[in-house]
C-alpha cells in the first residue's frame, strides 16, 4: 500500500516538473500543443511575443512573433487550469549551427540562445578562427559590429593614424547581441627585437640597400637576415662614423594588445594665459609603439611607429624660453611571417654648416678682406633606420633558467685534466646566453 502511495506521488511530481518546462519556439516558428481534456479558455500574457490558434477542442498551435518570454495558460470547460507554461521565443539558430559545423568541422562550438542574445562558446586555436566565427554568426543573424570601449586598445598615435579605419586591426571589437565565450587554446605572444640606428649618407652604399625594393616605399623585408646581423654591421661601420646604434629595444606583446618603448625624458612646456601659468611636459627621445595581431604563424600583422626627437633650439619669449623639438617619425602597417625581419628607412635629416676662415685683421678689411678669407659650406645628411625581427614566443619555464656564475679553476686542476665539470658549466652558460639573445623567451 505504501509503495502505491509513493508511486502515485512520484507520478504527480513528474507531471508537475514536465508541466513547468518552458516551450522553446524559434522566432517565426510554431509548435502544436495537445490536451487530454476539452479546451475551454486559452490565455496568453504577451500576445505580441507569441500567439495561438485553436485547431480543435483538444489542440492549439502556438507561434512566435518576437523574441522574448510570455506565459500560456489553458483551462478546461469547467474552468480548471490544465496547462501553465512559459513560452520562450528565441533566435532561430539551426541554420547558423549547420554553417558553423560546415566551415569549422574540427571545432566543438556551442551556439545557444540567451534571451534576445546569442551565446557562442568553445575553444579555438587561432585568433583568425575566433574572429571569423564571431563575424559568421553576426552576419547570418544580421547583427551590427560595435567597438568594446572597455577593453579597446588606444595607442598614442597621431591623428592621421588613429583616423585611418585600416589602422584599427589591433582593436578589440564585439557584435551587438553576441555573448562572446570563445577561448584561445594558447594565446600568441609576439617578440619584436628592434635596432634603431642613425646612419650617414654613405651607409646605404656601404651595405647595398635599395630603398625602392619590396612593397611599400621605405619598407622591405630580409628573408635571411636578422636584426642582430644588421646591428653588427652598423656597429662595425660606427668606427668609420657611418652609423651609430641609438637603441635596441626588445619588446614582447600579446596578440591584440600594444606595447611602447621610450628612452629620453620630458621637457616642460610653459604657457601663460589669463588664469596664470600652466606647465605641461612633452616627451622626447627614442620611442617605439607596436601593436600586434596574429592570425597564424605566417600572418603576423604589425603596426609600428618609431620616432626620434631631439631638442633643436630654444625659442625665447618675453616670459619664458620654449624648447623646440626636431622629430622624425614613421608609421606603417605590415604583414610578416614568424622569424622574418623588416626594415624601415627614409627618415632623412639634412643640415648645412657654414664656416668662415680668415686671417686676423686682414680678413676684416672691407672689400679686400675676401682675399684673405675662405668660406666653407658642409652638408651633413643623416637617416634613421629601424630594423626589426619578429618571432612568436612562449614563456620559459622557471626550472630551465640558470643563473650565470663565474667558475674559478686553478692551474693544478687544468694540468691534471680536472676541468670536465667546468666545461659542462660553460655549456650551460652558453645556453643561457642564447636564451637571453632571444629576449628571455623560448622560440
Amino acid at each position: 500500500m505504501l509503495f502505491k502511495v509513493f508511486s502515485k506521488l512520484a507520478l504527480v511530481l513528474c507531471f508537475v516538473s514536465v508541466q513547468a518546462l518552458a516551450y522553446q519556439i524559434p522566432l517565426n516558428d510554431a509548435r502544436s500543443v495537445r490536451t487530454k481534456q476539452q479546451i475551454g479558455t486559452v490565455f496568453m500574457s504577451q500576445p505580441t511575443i507569441a500567439d495561438y490558434k485553436v485547431i480543435n477542442e483538444r489542440q492549439i498551435v502556438v507561434f512566435g512573433s518576437s523574441i522574448g518570454q510570455t506565459r500560456l495558460m489553458i483551462y478546461d470547460v469547467d474552468g480548471r487550469l490544465i496547462i501553465s507554461r512559459l513560452v520562450d521565443v528565441t533566435q532561430p539558430l539551426n541554420h547558423v549551427r549547420a554553417e558553423v559545423n560546415k566551415r569549422y568541422p574540427e571545432l566543438n562550438i556551442e551556439i545557444a540562445p540567451m534571451g534576445a542574445k546569442v551565446a557562442v562558446n568553445g575553444v579555438v586555436f587561432t585568433e583568425k578562427e575566433r574572429d571569423g566565427l564571431y563575424a559568421l554568426v553576426a552576419n547570418m543573424l544580421g547583427l551590427e559590429k560595435a567597438e568594446r570601449w572597455g577593453s579597446t586598445v588606444n595607442m598614442e598615435f597621431p591623428e592621421p593614424m588613429t583616423g585611418d579605419p585600416e589602422a584599427e586591426f589591433y582593436r578589440n571589437y564585439t557584435y551587438e547581441g553576441i555573448i562572446e565565450g570563445l577561448e584561445l587554446n594558447s594565446p600568441f605572444q609576439v617578440n619584436v627585437r628592434t635596432t634603431i640606428a642613425t646612419v650617414g649618407s654613405e651607409f646605404s652604399e656601404t651595405i647595398g640597400v635599395d630603398w625602392t625594393s619590396g612593397g611599400a616605399p621605405g619598407v622591405f623585408t630580409f628573408p635571411n637576415m636578422t636584426a642582430s646581423d644588421l646591428s653588427a654591421t652598423i656597429t662595425a661601420l660606427s668606427n668609420d662614423n657611418l652609423a651609430e646604434v641609438l637603441a635596441e629595444p626588445n619588446i614582447t606583446v600579446l596578440s591584440g594588445e600594444e606595447a611602447s618603448f621610450l628612452v629620453g625624458g620630458e621637457i616642460p612646456m610653459i604657457t601663460n594665459d589669463t588664469n596664470g601659468t600652466t606647465i605641461t611636459f612633452k616627451e622626447y627621445g627614442i620611442g617605439l609603439d607596436i601593436a600586434a595581431k596574429v592570425k597564424n604563424e605566417n600572418e603576423i600583422r604589425l603596426k609600428v611607429q618609431p620616432s626620434v626627437s631631439v631638442v633643436d633650439q630654444i625659442l625665447s619669449t618675453t616670459s619664458a624660453e620654449v624648447p623646440q623639438l626636431s622629430t622624425r617619425r614613421a608609421t606603417t602597417t605590415i604583414e610578416i611571417a614568424d622569424g622574418q625581419t623588416f626594415m624601415i628607412g627614409g627618415l632623412m635629416n639634412s643640415e648645412d654648416i657654414e664656416s668662415l676662415q680668415k686671417i686676423p685683421l686682414l680678413g676684416d678689411i672691407p672689400f679686400f678682406g675676401a682675399l684673405f678669407s675662405k668660406s666653407v659650406t658642409n652638408r651633413k645628411t643623416s637617416e634613421v633606420v629601424i630594423i626589426a625581427t619578429v618571432n612568436l614566443v612562449k614563456p620559459t619555464q622557471a626550472d630551465s633558467l640558470t643563473i650565470p656564475r663565474i667558475h674559478k679553476t686553478n692551474t693544478f686542476a687544468r694540468w691534471l685534466g680536472m676541468s670536465r665539470e667546468f666545461s659542462e658549466r660553460n655549456q650551460q652558460d652558453a645556453e643561457l646566453v642564447q636564451l637571453m639573445d632571444n629576449g628571455g623567451f623560448a622560440q
